[in-house]
């Protein structure tokens, strides 16, 4: 979805919001539809993570979130370079 907002010419990288924005309306959408969405995603920020718990809200549904940290310094410099 976000590629073709891309090839469009609607938007160009890096999408910045306009990415998130979609990825919750999907979500919602999804989730209105019954199913199973996972969002994987960089979410460092409040209004993010608030904004993918309201898209389960919204939708009625539970949220589960899950925080993967790594805890080695350099391991973690390793794989982010």
């Amino acid at each position: 979805m976000l590629m073709a907002l891309v090839r469009s010419g609607l938007a160009r990288h890096p999408l910045g919001p306009v990415g998130y924005a979609v990825g919750y309306a999907l979500a919602e959408d999804h989730l209105r539809q019954g199913l199973t969405v996972v969002a994987a995603s960089v979410n460092p920020l409040p209004v993010t993570r608030d904004s993918w718990r309201d898209a389960g809200a919204t939708a009625g549904v539970g949220v589960v979130e899950v925080e993967v940290i790594c805890s080695d310094p350099a391991e973690h410099r390793h794989r982010v370079t």
